[in-house]
């Protein structure tokens, strides 16, 4: 099941500095290590320049210390193993790779994110963006 909490604060933070929102890219100004607070939170270096997807943001906020960002496709964990943004950040949110799909899409706008973040939580987002119906063999959460 999805992780709604999280997904919460990254919608918390992209609509209160909408800027920082740009869902056609995984991140924008970031090279290199992030300055990490609390878990769940941004370093204010980061409020100025820096733009990121959900993905994008998933990563950068619950990314352990230690991390590597890069501007292209994956991050760098602080044992080396290199992980995309979309990979990261479906296990950050715990969603499918279908859920992750639909809602890290590149066209995907604030109000577009928010419907499906209620149908997570509603449970109606399988029926309502993949076509599945509850029980359908075809759907891996179903299964």
């Amino acid at each position: 099941m999805a992780n709604i909490g999280r997904l919460d604060k990254i919608i918390d933070l992209i609509t209160a500095e909408e800027i920082k929102h740009d869902q056609g890219t995984w991140t924008s100004g970031l090279n290199g290590e992030v300055k990490h607070g609390e878990e769940g939170q941004i370093d204010d270096e980061l409020k100025c320049g820096t733009a990121c997807c959900i993905a994008g943001w998933a990563a950068v906020m619950y990314a352990p210390k230690g991390t590597k960002f890069t501007d292209y496709d994956d991050v760098t964990l602080p044992d080396g193993i290199r992980v995309s943004y979309p990979s990261y950040g479906r296990q950050v949110l715990d969603l499918t790779w279908d859920e992750a799909d639909v809602l890290f899409n590149g066209d995907n706008d604030l109000d577009e994110i928010q419907e499906m973040r209620n149908a997570l939580e509603d449970g109606s987002f399988h029926s309502r963006y993949l076509g599945y119906e509850d029980g359908n063999e075809e759907c891996e959460c179903c299964r």
